[in-house]
Order: C-alpha cells, then sequence, then structure tokens
C-alpha cells in the first residue's frame, strides 16, 4: 500500500511525467445502452414503446472537438461536434389487442446528431499531474429516426412512412481518467510516434430532451450512461 501512494505522488509531481506535446484536439469514441422517452408523449394510453422494445437499446457513436480557448487557471473551453447510431429491437402489437404481442419484428432506429460547447475542468491535471479531467456540456441536437418491420421495411401508418427527425438539446456531465498515468513512458513513445497526446478513458451522464421544443409527437431525447475512449491531440 505504501510503495502504491508512493507511486502515485511520485508520478503526480513529477513535471515530466505525461506526455506534453502541443495539442488543441479530442476525438471520442463512446457507447451505451438508452431508451427514449416515447411513452411521455402526451395523449398515449399506456406505455407502448416499452411494450413493444423490452430491452434497452444499444447506442454507440463519435465526437471531435476543437479547442478554442486554454488558460491553465481558467479552464479550457472546446466547440463539439459528434454522430450517434442508435438501434432498438421488439415484437409489434395488434392494434385491437395491444396488450398481445405478434411475431412480427420491428425496429427503431436513429441517428442522433450533436453540437455543443464543453468546458473541461483541467487544471488538476495540467497544475498538478492529477490524472483526472471534469467536464460539462450543453448543445442542440438533430435526431432523423425511422421504425422498420422484419422485412427490413420502413413501417407505414395511417398512410404516412414511420420516419423523420426532431430537434431539441442536451447537456453533459463526465469524468475522464487520463491513461498516461498508469504508463508515462509508453504514452510518450505514443505522443512521438502518432501524435496522439494524451488518451483517457471515460464516463458520462447525458441528458437530452429532443421534441421539437415542446411540440406534439415523439419524444427522443432521454438520460443515459455513456463509456469510451477519448484521444487528445
Amino acid at each position: 500500500m505504501y510503495k502504491f501512494i508512493f507511486l502515485v505522488l511520485f508520478i503526480s509531481l513529477s513535471p515530466f511525467a505525461f506526455a506534453d506535446s502541443a495539442h488543441n484536439s479530442i476525438m471520442e469514441f463512446h457507447f451505451g445502452f438508452f431508451n427514449p422517452n416515447i411513452d411521455q408523449e402526451s395523449g398515449l394510453t399506456g406505455e407502448p414503446y416499452s411494450d413493444i422494445f423490452t430491452d434497452p437499446g444499444f447506442r454507440f457513436g463519435t465526437t471531435y472537438s476543437f479547442e478554442f480557448f486554454s488558460h491553465p487557471y481558467a479552464g479550457t473551453f472546446s466547440l463539439l461536434s459528434g454522430i450517434d447510431f442508435f438501434n432498438v429491437s421488439g415484437f409489434g402489437r395488434y392494434q385491437d389487442n395491444p396488450d398481445e404481442a405478434s411475431k412480427d419484428a420491428t425496429e427503431l432506429s436513429m441517428i442522433p446528431l450533436e453540437l455543443a460547447i464543453v468546458y473541461n475542468l483541467d487544471q488538476l491535471q495540467e497544475l498538478f499531474n492529477i490524472p483526472f479531467v471534469f467536464y460539462a456540456k450543453l448543445g442542440l441536437n438533430y435526431n432523423f429516426w425511422w421504425v422498420t418491420d422484419g422485412a427490413s421495411e420502413t413501417v407505414n401508418y395511417d398512410g404516412d412512412k414511420s420516419q423523420g427527425g426532431k430537434k431539441g438539446w442536451h447537456y453533459g456531465l463526465g469524468i475522464r481518467f487520463l491513461l498516461d498515468f498508469l504508463d508515462p513512458e509508453a504514452a510518450t513513445d505514443f505522443d512521438n510516434e502518432y501524435g496522439i497526446n494524451s488518451s483517457y478513458l471515460f464516463l458520462e451522464y447525458n441528458s437530452s430532451k429532443i421534441d421539437d421544443f415542446d411540440e406534439p409527437g415523439f419524444k427522443l431525447g432521454g438520460n443515459y450512461w455513456r463509456f469510451g475512449l477519448a484521444l487528445q491531440y
């Protein structure tokens, strides 16, 4: 235990512990399980989404952020853009008997787009080499969506295709753990060879409200945790 504490202090206090080339961008790759708030739509009877899609859907994607302001004491601000893919599958319900599941499979798919401002509280890392970065973000969304049947054809409902798009907004709160902390020498080699300044594992709580700003219809936002890898360069 004492050896571990000594190692942490040694790496934290060393001014040459982590890769330190110039950087201004972060690329993230993330995934998580997600359920949109469709059942919260006004006028619904029961919970049709939860009845049809009994398991959480899988969501994954990538983001790119570019630093436009950075200060060792004030933190860093970045502009972020991202794209995700979401899919969930289940079995349809009979219109005259909604409580009975049919044998026909159905899927809901979405391509969520995001644009956000991110604040990175990175003073702990920059000033003291402590391997954690806390961050918060706020931004806008646009979600493309469509529903397909068992033959992968877009479902028709009341004569219209079950597809469209919804706009809204979101916020996120997260923490990154600097992997360079575990092997500073390898991190420096990675930086010198590939230009990747730092790599992180991160955990983010993301909450969105995507309903065309309180217009009637699908509510495609929701709350979920996402995990991933971030590369700073």
